[in-house]
């Protein structure tokens, strides 16, 4: 949705190690079916994010064709805002700590009593 509304094609390509994050060891059971035949190969184009019709290619010749249909259903929890959400916004929302919160991927704090917040120097 992300892709189709901000008219960036960004939006919609695909991390697999983002989709081993949600198809291995993950909530959903049917996913985790697909995951473990796909790993290795997730794994070893692990270097760069890649359309969806790339990342098929790449599982079609191990999944049958229930399987590519769920995997085609669910390639947008690898995408930059699955990554976004899962990475950023979750942990922003979800696990407030005292007064202040740090939210490490970005290496950004909110102080949520004075409201203000900075970007602390990149570790």
């Amino acid at each position: 949705m992300l892709k189709k509304y901000s008219e960036n094609e960004l939006f919609g390509y695909i991390h697999p190690k983002m989709l081993i994050k949600t198809f291995v060891g993950g909530r959903i059971k049917k996913l985790n079916k697909i995951g473990g035949k796909i790993e290795a190969i997730l794994k070893k184009h692990s270097d760069q994010f890649y359309s969806d019709r790339e990342i098929l290619n790449f599982a079609k010749p191990l999944l049958n064709s229930d399987e590519i249909e769920i995997l085609t259903d669910n390639l947008w929890r690898g995408t930059y805002a699955a990554i976004a959400y899962e990475d950023v916004r979750c942990p922003a929302v979800h696990r407030f700590s005292g007064d202040a919160f740090f939210i490490k991927c970005l290496n950004l704090r909110i102080d949520y009593t004075t409201g203000t917040n900075w970007v602390n120097k990149m570790v």
